[in-house]
């Protein structure tokens, strides 16, 4: 046996694993890009139901956009400060919070 196919029969068991984290990532740019469809399919009843300006309309398209920008770099700095399961843990209160404000 060469060297080469022991390196390969070592990470082999992280396989699983390694799926695991690649279909994760890719559902998650899934969702996202429905989120900007469910978006871009409702700003015209939106629209006429809150009469937005221009400028109100754009916000709305892009608050998605924005709270993504600055909830990645908070949660950085909340993972510093109290780790990164109770960050985990904030975030699925406020998922739930959203959901039960949503329904």
């Amino acid at each position: 046996m060469n060297n080469e196919s022991k390196q390969l029969n070592i990470h082999k068991p992280h396989l699983p694993f390694l799926v695991f984290i690649c279909v994760a990532s890719a559902l998650g740019g899934l969702l996202w890009g429905f989120d900007a469809i469910v978006i871009s399919g409702t700003i015209s009843p939106v629209k006429l139901q809150f009469a937005l300006s221009p400028a109100m309309e754009g916000f709305f398209v892009s608050s998605g956009l924005l709270g993504a920008v600055f909830g990645s770099g908070l949660s950085g700095w909340l993972s510093d400060r109290f780790g990164r399961s109770r960050n985990l843990l904030l975030a699925a209160v406020l998922m739930l919070l959203s959901a039960i404000g949503s329904a």
